[in-house]
């Protein structure tokens, strides 16, 4: 539903986002998804979906589950902590996958190599790294995650920090200068 350029998403079944861009929908618009019940029928794209929360120690955005595109930095412009999910092209590959489905999560995420463009194209103070795949330690440690997010920022040339999360980090948002 649109009203006065504002998109309002009822119910966030399959292909939700995907029917959302079909539509010529941009994320920016996004104003809010609403939710009328709890089947999965109605939730399973939900974090498909990107979320912005501005309060007053800053702004920080989540890219839901999405392959890269212009929307996120659009969305994330200035944000003091892009959350976003990744993927490493080489480890999905490396755990034996058939190639249609190492295509498919290709096409569907955003390779670990991107970010740093992500980061410096949005101009945000710092990238979180979240939803990892390959999330398996023994596969790609945290470590190597690290070294390819760093390797992204160089080659951006982004002047943030690209960090990968993992569950209970925190990240302050008081911009230098101000708060705390």
């Amino acid at each position: 539903m649109v009203v006065n350029g504002r998109t309002y998403v009822i119910d966030a079944g399959r292909a939700a986002v995907t029917r959302f861009t079909r539509a010529g929908l941009s994320m920016p618009s996004l104003a809010a998804v609403f939710v009328t019940h709890l089947h999965a029928d109605h939730t399973v794209d939900l974090f498909s979906f990107p979320l912005l929360s501005e309060t007053e120690g800053g702004v920080v955005v989540f890219s839901g589950d999405t392959a890269r595109t212009p929307n996120i930095p659009r969305l994330a412009a200035g944000a003091d902590i892009l959350v976003h999910e990744a993927y490493h092209r080489e480890a999905v590959a490396a755990i034996g996958y058939p190639p249609a489905v190492v295509e498919h999560i290709g096409a569907v995420h955003t390779e670990v190599g991107d970010l740093g463009a992500v980061g410096a194209e949005a101009e945000a103070r710092g990238v979180a790294i979240s939803h990892i795949s390959p999330a398996d330690p023994n596969v790609l440690s945290d470590a190597a995650w690290q070294r390819a997010a760093d390797q992204s920022a160089r080659k951006a040339r982004y002047g943030g920090r690209i960090t990968l999360g993992n569950d209970l980090d925190r990240f302050p948002l008081a911009k230098p200068g101000k708060g705390k």
